[in-house]
């Protein structure tokens, strides 16, 4: 559920998933909500609107982790398939990486130019170009 906070009142409810919701983000502009759930979908949600614009598989297994890039349209998520993703906004696949196990977290830096991913006993970082 969405609430406003000064009103105290509910704005929206957002029914996207239809298993546990995993993790949540916002754009740097705060225009858009990504989510990630154990229905292996990543959803962007219009924060104006509270109304979905785009969704898509992300992961063969849960997805866990999202981020989004600082400064460009992309989007990082990782799994329970242990491997990291990066997006377009329109849900089109730039990269990917192999995970040594299963991803649990993703963060980019303040610049945009790394992407840290969690795994259970380490965090890898990759370079964004």
């Amino acid at each position: 559920m969405v609430w406003d906070r000064r009103g105290h009142a509910q704005v929206a409810t957002l029914d996207v998933h239809a298993l546990v919701v995993r993790d949540l983000a916002f754009s740097p502009d705060d225009h858009l909500l990504a989510s990630v759930s154990n229905d292996h979908k990543l959803v962007l949600v219009d924060t104006s609107t509270w109304k979905t614009t785009a969704s898509w598989d992300a992961h063969e297994g849960d997805a866990v982790g999202v981020a989004f890039h600082p400064s460009r349209p992309l989007i990082a998520t990782t799994g329970q398939d242990a491997v990291v993703r990066l997006w377009t906004l329109d849900g089109k696949r730039v990269a990917e990486a192999v995970l040594p196990r299963p991803g649990n977290a993703v963060a980019f830096s303040a610049d945009g130019a790394r992407l840290a991913v969690a795994t259970d006993d380490k965090v890898a970082v990759f370079a964004i170009k």
